[in-house]
């Protein structure tokens, strides 16, 4: 199996990836499954990786299907989107609540994490406030969000909501998502 393949199936469900014990090959878990990778494969595409030859290979286009862990990405409205909470929040706050919101692309926030410290674009700015769609909470998101109480972070139990009155007020807002990502139902 090639490391492309590879990735692409792994980009779309939760993966652990660890050393068999023969030391041979790689396994990567699956939800449902396993499948195996042998070290030279992975060795060769990181280093394509480092050389540039696959830069920007796995970016999204404008209106085209890319499955990551957190969602699919895709454009609406002339924004990009990482996952289809973000596009609901989005859809939701501007179409249900009439609040002004843009996607955010070049304000920043700095928080330090390790020792350094970093800059962080928070997704959207609604109504002159920053917004964050969480779909996993990693440590650097935690520290965000401790460094920065401005900031409105929403995960999953936000969102469920939201997306429950959409589902009630924009019936068609999902498969106009999907059709955006031209992935159908």
């Amino acid at each position: 199996m090639k490391i492309r393949e590879i990735y692409f199936k792994a980009k779309k469900i939760p993966i652990v990836v660890y050393p068999m014990d023969s030391g041979e090959d790689i396994k990567v878990e699956k939800q449902k499954g396993t499948f195996y990778t042998i070290p030279e494969e992975m060795e060769q595409y990181q280093k394509s990786l480092e050389d540039g030859v696959l830069k920007n290979w796995d970016e999204p286009f404008a209106n085209t299907p890319l499955r990551g862990p957190q969602g699919q990405k895709g454009t609406f409205d002339g924004y990009k989107f990482d996952s289809i909470w973000e596009y609901a929040y989005y859809r939701w706050s501007k179409e249900i609540k009439g609040n002004l919101i843009e996607r955010n692309r070049y304000e920043y926030l700095e928080y330090d994490f390790d020792g350094q410290t970093k800059k962080f674009y928070p997704d959207f700015i609604e109504n002159a406030q920053f917004v964050e769609i969480k779909g996993i909470w990693r440590p650097q998101d935690l520290e965000k969000k401790a460094q920065h109480p401005e900031v409105t972070f929403l995960d999953g139990t936000d969102i469920k909501p939201i997306i429950q009155e959409l589902n009630i007020k924009l019936p068609n807002w999902r498969k106009e998502y999907n059709e955006l990502l031209d992935i159908g139902d």
